[in-house]
């Protein structure tokens, strides 16, 4: 086992040996599990996962306490609250697959199980020097740019490291995203008031990000705010009110 940095490392450091950790520890049961690799090496999957490429770094799902590479049968060992363990793995099936670079060129099918592989070739073509995107039966084949290749996978691995959406029945629902997210909205209607700041959605609501996550629910309202420069955009998402 190589763990060749401290644990007290920041996920915002930079990272040049196989470990990741977070010095404060989220609230919650924490839990330890091993996460086996079928095609990928753990330590070039830890930096694809959170060194920057292309000058962009991914964050961990919230929880996520360390992460330690096993290089003895391939695995990471991860650790933090379960829901976190278990969205980090998500984005690591999703791009555990062969990886084939020769020449500064790279290419790779990737197989996400709970993002819109056709939301994602769409998101991912929108990159700088874009190489081809195929979407065949929920799989998004990728060849290009070795660089634009990992930035894809990056945006494969954030979209299934998304948290669940799936407000229950009558619940009321808020999230935030960065200023500059790339938030796409379709509805059956929308109302633009501009003296709140807000647009308001109705009906059937389906919901893109540029990272290739997708919400959709019908018979909701959806209340953005946030709409000038530089403000964090507010998605509130609730039953749509009784006729």
């Amino acid at each position: 086992m190589r763990l060749l940095l401290p644990l007290a490392l920041a996920f915002g450091a930079a990272c040049a040996a196989p470990a990741y950790a977070q010095e404060a520890a989220p609230s919650g049961d924490l839990v330890t599990e091993k996460v086996t690799l079928t095609h990928a090496r753990p330590s070039a999957l830890l930096h694809l996962l959170f060194d920057k490429v292309a000058g962009e770094r991914t964050r961990p799902p919230e929880g996520i306490r360390g992460i330690l590479v096993y290089e003895l049968d391939n695995s990471l060992v991860v650790r933090g609250t379960p829901d976190a363990v278990r969205r980090l793995r998500q984005g690591v099936r999703a791009v555990d697959t062969p990886f084939e670079e020769a020449n500064g060129r790279a290419q790779v099918t990737l197989k996400p199980a709970r993002s819109d592989a056709a939301a994602l070739a769409e998101a991912v073509l929108r990159l700088p020097a874009a190489g081809s995107a195929t979407v065949r039966e929920n799989q998004l084949e990728l060849s290009g740019s070795s660089e634009w290749v990992r930035l894809a996978m990056r945006r494969v691995i954030e979209a299934e490291m998304a948290a669940d959406v799936r407000p229950p029945v009558g619940s009321r629902t808020e999230l935030t995203f960065p200023a500059d997210a790339d938030l796409k909205i379709e509805a059956t209607e929308a109302v633009f008031e501009a003296a709140a700041d807000t647009v308001t959605f109705t009906g059937r609501v389906v919901i893109h990000t540029q990272t290739g996550w997708r919400l959709e629910a019908a018979n909701c309202r959806v209340v953005l705010t946030g709409l000038r420069a530089g403000k964090q955009r507010r998605l509130v998402i609730e039953p749509a009110p009784a006729p």
